[in-house]
């Protein structure tokens, strides 16, 4: 059977046509937020390089694949600004297209998405700051406007502070003006308290980095003890330590987390930070898995298992947003079970793709779905000590893996993360990079509601003839294949390894290769129920925006032809599960219209549509233009079979025009060519 609802079928049709005919005119498109509570006006503002005489853009607004709202609205100049009111549901991802026309041509276009979430810790899309020296507030502005257009909602300020167990310089009602951080580096107040203004006026949430453990060597000449920490032996004759470059200014000395008196010691100090700066919570780090270490008394710690008591600890006292680092997944299911805002883990020993989505798939189990996983991921870290470019085919494949599996990634700032000691910026994105990562976050935010709301895993049941091997598993030179099913909808993630270099999601030594572009990869899906819609997305092309696909279901398979693969497609198949559906063998069979390929295309001013049909009845023909108008319409009786409709153009002026037929089961779409 062939569905399709016309008119959004043909939305999807014209916004798939656009990108392939489209030009360069637009410049940019931005949000005044990353992202809007339920009530508030988004405010959309769009930069154009030139301005097209009598030109026009015609806005539609989308949750997944449904139109919910449009606009056109005149070029008068080459910055437009205007307004929308979302619905009032909140936790709703949107998509938003724009389109430049004149006339009855299509110029350019360019999405972006929008987040309605009254709470971040739903759909958190975690960034950084590292750096903190004097500037202007123009590059403070500039930093987080470009966070912003990846709708980044939260920021952890990275090293901010003065000494790890004394965090605040100066006192709470007169910070000092400048001090230096770990690395002795000067760290001035006006930098930090600007970026915190910047970003609460995007929506951002801020949160002060530091470790739950970690002291000076000399801390105690600041109150904490040196019977509080760490050691590696039971005689507390070596204390634990990381250790730091000579001209740092310590290494760091480790504090028992579960000892009751350091608690309420950091817990005091963590209260001086958010009675002097305005910052929403704490980032709290850690260092993972150290073997055994004992007390000052002798006694074996349990370092992992006081991360649960430490937290609740600091919540009671605190009362901000909370969030421990589980390095490498240390700790993590004590840290589920405790009140912090989401899971975050950095990873190190998974170095696998699959493991990446392991992680996902763990957080979920240890917070029984409730929190959204972050993962600090360092692509190309071999290679960032020194100057280069950052691999894009590794970044995407990383990104495309995190996303699809229901997490985000840690990787955007006042540059790209590459190493753990987040001020290294010595690599650089290239611009193709920077344009395929903002369309990367455009969908993260635009799907959230089937990428990251749980849907619950479904077995492997995809099939294709093509010679294209799909693997339940990440696996070199196939494609892997998961699916997940919410409510009415199932989810099918597509992710291209054929022709990679490497499977190591780190590329170290930034080698990776991008996958083999795939075309029209003919799918079979098992499908118990009726089908009402089947549709695609994906960050790679058309800026993400959704296309329906013809599909055909005949007894409980489902077939369907996948027009493009890079790095990461999305097929979504919405059924009809109304109790008025009667599933019955009749209901299954295939029944309507296929329709086939006009020709020639181009064509002028003549061609050719062949079409079948498997009933006898009345064939409605339509040609409708690029602004939806219906610019030509005939009716004629058919007879079960294979037919062709012989439509001639002089009349019409040169364009890219959609041809539809429809009976009383069925409408199916399809573009054409007049060139004249």
């Amino acid at each position: 059977m062939i569905l399709a609802n016309g008119w959004r079928l043909l939305i999807a049709l014209i916004l798939y046509i656009c990108l392939s005919f489209g030009g360069e005119i637009f410049e940019s498109v931005d949000t005044d937020k990353a992202c809007y509570n339920p009530g508030d006006t988004v405010r959309f503002s769009l930069h154009l390089q030139e301005q097209p005489e009598g030109s026009h853009l015609f806005v539609s607004y989308r949750h997944l694949f449904q139109r919910i709202d449009s606009i056109s609205i005149p070029v008068i100049n080459q910055e437009i600004n205007w307004f929308w009111l979302p619905p009032g549901e909140d936790y709703r991802g949107y998509l938003i297209e724009i389109i430049l026309m004149n006339n009855e041509n299509t110029i350019d276009r360019i999405n972006i998405g929008v987040d309605v979430s009254s709470d971040w810790r739903k759909y958190p899309r975690y960034g950084f700051l590292s750096k903190f020296p004097n500037t202007t507030t123009e590059q403070r502005e500039s930093i987080i406007n470009r966070l912003n257009r990846y709708h980044i909602n939260g920021l952890q300020f990275y090293d901010w502070h003065w000494k790890h167990h004394r965090p605040l310089c100066g006192a709470v009602d007169n910070p000092a003006y400048t001090w230096n951080d770990i690395a002795n580096r000067k760290i001035y107040r006006e930098t930090v308290e600007g970026y915190i203004s910047l970003a609460h006026a995007k929506n951002m949430k801020t949160m002060a980095y530091n470790l739950i453990y970690g002291a000076y060597e000399d801390a105690s000449n600041d109150g904490a003890q040196d019977t509080w920490r760490l050691f590696t032996d039971q005689a507390h004759q070596y204390p634990d330590k990381h250790d730091l470059p000579e001209s740092w200014a310590s290494d760091i000395y480790l504090m028992d987390p579960g000892n009751s008196i350091w608690q309420n010691y950091i817990n005091n100090e963590m209260n001086k930070v958010f009675q002097a700066f305005n910052f929403d919570g704490w980032h709290m780090d850690q260092l993972g898995y150290r073997g055994t270490r004992y007390d000052y008394s002798g006694n074996a710690v349990n370092i992992s298992g006081s991360f649960r008591g430490f937290i609740e600890q600091s919540k009671n006292t605190l009362k901000v947003s909370l969030v421990l680092n589980a390095v490498d997944q240390y700790g993590q299911p004590e840290i589920a079970v405790s009140p912090v805002d989401f899971l975050y883990t950095e990873v190190w020993s998974e170095t696998t793709y699959s493991g990446l989505a392991g992680i996902i798939h763990s957080n979920n189990n240890y917070s029984n779905n409730q929190l959204s996983s972050i993962l600090a991921a360092y692509v190309n870290k071999g290679i960032s000590d020194t100057p280069g470019t950052l691999n894009t085919a590794a970044v995407l494949l990383v990104d495309a893996v995190i996303f699809a599996n229901g997490g985000a990634h840690l990787e955007l700032g006042e540059h790209i993360l590459c190493n753990e000691y987040f001020p290294v910026d010595n690599l650089e994105m290239s611009e193709k990079l920077v344009a395929q990562l903002i369309s990367y976050y455009d969908f993260l935010v635009a799907y959230e509601n089937i990428l990251r709301d749980y849907p619950q895993p479904i077995l492997f049941g995809i099939m294709t003839d093509s010679g294209i091997v799909l693997s339940k598993s990440a696996q070199k030179d196939k494609v892997w294949v998961f699916a997940g099913q919410a409510g009415d909808i199932q989810i099918y993630h597509f992710i291209n390894f054929i022709g990679v270099s490497t499977m190591d999601w780190r590329d170290p030594q930034g080698i990776q290769a991008s996958p083999q572009k795939l075309f029209d990869l003919p799918l079979m899906i098992k499908a118990d129920s009726t089908v009402s819609r089947v549709w695609t997305a994906s960050p790679d092309t058309n800026q993400g925006s959704p296309v329906g696909l013809d599909f055909t279901q005949a007894g409980d398979t489902l077939s369907f032809t996948l027009p493009r693969l890079h790095y990461w497609s999305a097929v979504v198949v919405e059924f009809d599960n109304s109790p008025s559906v009667v599933q019955t063998e009749a209901v299954k069979m295939p029944v309507g219209i296929k329709l086939g390929n006009n020709y020639p295309n181009p064509f002028n001013p003549a061609t050719s549509i062949p079409f079948i049909i498997n009933k006898d009845g009345k064939i409605i023909f339509k040609v409708i233009n690029l602004k939806g108008q219906t610019v030509f319409e005939t009716e004629s009786f058919y007879r079960a079979g294979n037919h062709e409709i012989h439509f001639n153009a002089e009349n019409f002026c040169s364009g890219i025009y959609m041809y539809s037929i429809s009976n009383e089961n069925a409408t199916c779409y399809k573009k054409m060519l007049l060139i004249k």
